[in-house]
Protein backbone atom coordinates (compact mmCIF):
# COMPACT_ATOMS: atom_id res chain seq x y z
CA UNK A 1 0.00 0.00 0.00
CA UNK A 2 2.86 2.33 0.82
CA UNK A 3 4.45 1.62 -2.55
CA UNK A 4 1.21 2.58 -4.31
CA UNK A 5 1.16 5.96 -2.56
CA UNK A 6 4.75 6.59 -3.51
CA UNK A 7 3.92 6.01 -7.23
CA UNK A 8 0.88 8.27 -6.97
CA UNK A 9 2.85 11.14 -5.49
CA UNK A 10 5.63 10.70 -8.04
CA UNK A 11 3.15 10.83 -10.96
CA UNK A 12 1.41 13.86 -9.43
CA UNK A 13 4.72 15.66 -9.07
CA UNK A 14 5.58 14.93 -12.67
CA UNK A 15 2.17 16.26 -13.81
CA UNK A 16 2.63 19.45 -11.82
CA UNK A 17 6.05 20.01 -13.35
CA UNK A 18 4.65 19.44 -16.86
CA UNK A 19 1.75 21.79 -16.17
CA UNK A 20 4.10 24.44 -14.85
CA UNK A 21 6.30 24.24 -17.93
CA UNK A 22 3.34 24.23 -20.34
CA UNK A 23 1.62 27.11 -18.55
CA UNK A 24 4.70 29.31 -18.70
CA UNK A 25 4.88 28.75 -22.48
CA UNK A 26 1.18 29.62 -23.04
CA UNK A 27 1.29 32.95 -21.23
CA UNK A 28 4.50 34.12 -22.91
CA UNK A 29 4.13 37.26 -25.14
CA UNK A 30 3.06 36.44 -28.71
CA UNK A 31 5.49 37.06 -31.51
CA UNK A 32 5.14 40.37 -33.33
CA UNK A 33 3.48 39.83 -36.69
CA UNK A 34 5.58 42.58 -38.15
CA UNK A 35 8.72 40.95 -37.08
CA UNK A 36 8.96 39.08 -40.35
CA UNK A 37 8.78 42.33 -42.43
CA UNK A 38 12.19 43.77 -42.99
CA UNK A 39 12.08 47.54 -43.69
CA UNK A 40 15.46 48.72 -44.93
CA UNK A 41 16.64 51.88 -43.35
CA UNK A 42 17.84 54.67 -45.67
CA UNK A 43 21.29 55.83 -45.14
CA UNK A 44 21.91 59.53 -44.76
CA UNK A 45 23.51 59.86 -48.22
CA UNK A 46 20.58 58.09 -49.96
CA UNK A 47 17.95 60.32 -48.30
CA UNK A 48 19.92 63.45 -49.13
CA UNK A 49 20.25 62.37 -52.80
CA UNK A 50 16.46 61.82 -53.08
CA UNK A 51 15.77 65.26 -51.58
CA UNK A 52 18.17 66.86 -54.09
CA UNK A 53 16.49 65.10 -57.04
CA UNK A 54 13.02 66.20 -55.87
CA UNK A 55 14.15 69.81 -55.46
CA UNK A 56 15.77 69.87 -58.91
CA UNK A 57 12.64 68.40 -60.60
CA UNK A 58 10.43 71.01 -58.92
CA UNK A 59 12.80 73.79 -60.02
CA UNK A 60 12.74 72.57 -63.64
CA UNK A 61 8.92 72.43 -63.65
CA UNK A 62 8.76 76.05 -62.53
CA UNK A 63 11.22 77.26 -65.18
CA UNK A 64 9.78 75.31 -68.12
CA UNK A 65 7.42 77.58 -70.15
CA UNK A 66 4.05 76.11 -71.00
CA UNK A 67 3.76 75.56 -74.78
CA UNK A 68 0.14 76.64 -74.92
CA UNK A 69 0.96 79.85 -73.02
CA UNK A 70 3.85 80.62 -75.40
CA UNK A 71 1.61 80.16 -78.46
CA UNK A 72 -1.06 82.34 -76.92
CA UNK A 73 1.44 85.13 -76.24
CA UNK A 74 2.69 84.87 -79.82
CA UNK A 75 -0.84 85.12 -81.21
CA UNK A 76 -1.42 88.32 -79.16
CA UNK A 77 1.48 90.14 -80.77
CA UNK A 78 0.18 93.02 -82.90
CA UNK A 79 1.82 94.97 -85.67
CA UNK A 80 2.11 98.78 -85.60
CA UNK A 81 -1.08 100.63 -86.44
CA UNK A 82 -1.73 100.93 -90.16
CA UNK A 83 0.77 98.21 -91.03
CA UNK A 84 -0.24 94.80 -92.33
CA UNK A 85 1.73 91.59 -91.90
CA UNK A 86 2.61 91.56 -95.58
CA UNK A 87 3.85 95.14 -95.62
CA UNK A 88 5.91 94.59 -92.46
CA UNK A 89 7.95 91.81 -94.08
CA UNK A 90 8.28 93.42 -97.48
CA UNK A 91 11.55 95.05 -98.46
CA UNK A 92 9.88 97.12 -101.19
CA UNK A 93 9.66 100.79 -100.16
CA UNK A 94 6.26 102.45 -100.54
CA UNK A 95 5.74 104.08 -103.93
CA UNK A 96 5.80 107.87 -103.81
CA UNK A 97 2.70 109.69 -105.01
CA UNK A 98 3.35 112.44 -107.57
CA UNK A 99 2.09 115.85 -106.53
CA UNK A 100 0.80 117.74 -109.54
CA UNK A 101 -2.09 119.79 -110.85
CA UNK A 102 -4.17 118.52 -113.75
CA UNK A 103 -6.88 120.50 -115.48
CA UNK A 104 -9.67 118.45 -117.08
CA UNK A 105 -11.94 119.56 -119.90
CA UNK A 106 -14.29 118.12 -122.54
CA UNK A 107 -13.26 118.57 -126.17
CA UNK A 108 -16.36 117.05 -127.77
CA UNK A 109 -18.47 113.95 -127.80
CA UNK A 110 -16.48 111.24 -126.02
CA UNK A 111 -13.20 113.23 -126.10
CA UNK A 112 -11.51 114.64 -122.99
CA UNK A 113 -8.24 116.33 -122.11
CA UNK A 114 -6.01 116.34 -119.03
CA UNK A 115 -3.50 119.20 -119.02
CA UNK A 116 -0.46 119.20 -116.69
CA UNK A 117 -0.49 122.58 -114.93
CA UNK A 118 2.50 122.16 -112.64
CA UNK A 119 4.11 119.95 -110.04
CA UNK A 120 5.89 116.60 -110.34
CA UNK A 121 6.45 114.77 -113.59
CA UNK A 122 4.33 111.65 -113.98
CA UNK A 123 5.30 108.44 -115.79
CA UNK A 124 2.18 106.98 -117.38
CA UNK A 125 3.73 103.52 -117.15
CA UNK A 126 3.70 103.88 -113.33
CA UNK A 127 0.08 104.97 -112.88
CA UNK A 128 -3.27 103.19 -112.99
CA UNK A 129 -6.24 104.94 -114.60
CA UNK A 130 -9.90 104.25 -113.91
CA UNK A 131 -12.05 105.82 -116.62
CA UNK A 132 -15.84 105.77 -116.25
CA UNK A 133 -17.66 107.16 -119.27
CA UNK A 134 -20.60 106.42 -121.56
CA UNK A 135 -21.98 103.57 -119.43
CA UNK A 136 -18.69 101.68 -119.10
CA UNK A 137 -15.75 101.69 -116.71
CA UNK A 138 -12.27 100.74 -117.88
CA UNK A 139 -9.29 100.03 -115.61
CA UNK A 140 -5.88 100.53 -117.22
CA UNK A 141 -3.16 99.08 -115.00
CA UNK A 142 -0.76 100.51 -115.83
CA UNK A 143 -1.98 103.13 -118.28
CA UNK A 144 0.97 102.93 -120.70
CA UNK A 145 2.94 99.85 -121.73
CA UNK A 146 6.10 101.96 -122.08
CA UNK A 147 7.62 104.87 -120.23
CA UNK A 148 5.81 108.09 -121.11
CA UNK A 149 6.69 111.13 -119.02
CA UNK A 150 4.01 113.76 -118.61
CA UNK A 151 5.47 117.11 -117.56
CA UNK A 152 4.19 120.63 -117.02
CA UNK A 153 2.41 121.87 -120.17
CA UNK A 154 1.79 118.38 -121.61
CA UNK A 155 -1.72 117.49 -122.72
CA UNK A 156 -3.19 114.01 -122.53
CA UNK A 157 -6.20 113.56 -124.83
CA UNK A 158 -8.53 110.60 -124.31
CA UNK A 159 -10.96 109.57 -127.05
CA UNK A 160 -13.46 107.20 -125.45
CA UNK A 161 -15.19 106.39 -128.75
CA UNK A 162 -12.04 105.33 -130.64
CA UNK A 163 -10.27 104.19 -127.42
CA UNK A 164 -7.15 106.17 -128.32
CA UNK A 165 -4.81 108.10 -126.01
CA UNK A 166 -2.44 110.82 -127.26
CA UNK A 167 0.00 113.09 -125.46
CA UNK A 168 0.94 116.23 -127.34
CA UNK A 169 -0.68 114.68 -130.46
CA UNK A 170 1.50 111.59 -130.16
CA UNK A 171 -0.40 108.37 -129.66
CA UNK A 172 0.71 106.22 -126.74
CA UNK A 173 0.43 102.46 -126.43
CA UNK A 174 -1.97 101.77 -123.57
CA UNK A 175 -2.67 98.44 -121.91
CA UNK A 176 -5.87 96.49 -122.46
CA UNK A 177 -8.41 97.65 -119.87
CA UNK A 178 -10.58 95.59 -117.60
CA UNK A 179 -14.10 96.83 -118.30
CA UNK A 180 -17.34 96.75 -116.35
CA UNK A 181 -20.72 98.34 -116.86
CA UNK A 182 -21.31 101.71 -115.25
CA UNK A 183 -24.26 104.03 -114.88
CA UNK A 184 -24.56 106.86 -117.38
CA UNK A 185 -23.55 110.32 -116.24
CA UNK A 186 -20.54 112.58 -116.10
CA UNK A 187 -17.19 111.17 -117.16
CA UNK A 188 -14.98 110.42 -114.19
CA UNK A 189 -11.23 109.85 -114.20
CA UNK A 190 -9.13 108.50 -111.31
CA UNK A 191 -5.33 108.24 -111.35
CA UNK A 192 -3.44 106.08 -108.80
CA UNK A 193 0.17 104.98 -108.40
CA UNK A 194 0.42 101.52 -109.98
CA UNK A 195 0.97 99.73 -106.67
CA UNK A 196 -1.18 101.87 -104.40
CA UNK A 197 -4.77 102.91 -103.79
CA UNK A 198 -3.82 106.47 -102.83
CA UNK A 199 -5.43 108.81 -105.32
CA UNK A 200 -3.16 111.08 -107.34
CA UNK A 201 -6.02 112.95 -108.95
CA UNK A 202 -9.78 112.65 -109.45
CA UNK A 203 -11.70 114.57 -112.11
CA UNK A 204 -15.38 114.65 -113.03
CA UNK A 205 -16.05 116.11 -116.47
CA UNK A 206 -19.46 117.15 -117.83
CA UNK A 207 -20.20 116.83 -121.52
Amino acid sequence: MKTYHNYFYAILAICLVVLAITGSGCISEPDNDNGDINIPEQTGSEAEQQNDDSTEAEHNDQNTPDAAQTDEQGSDMTLPAGQTEQSSTSDTPPQSVPELTLQASALGEGKYMLEHKGGDDMDLAEVRMVLSSHGSTGIYSPLSKNEVIMSTGDRLVIDVISESFTINDREIDVTDPQTTDASAGDTKIWLYPKGSNEIIIYKSISG
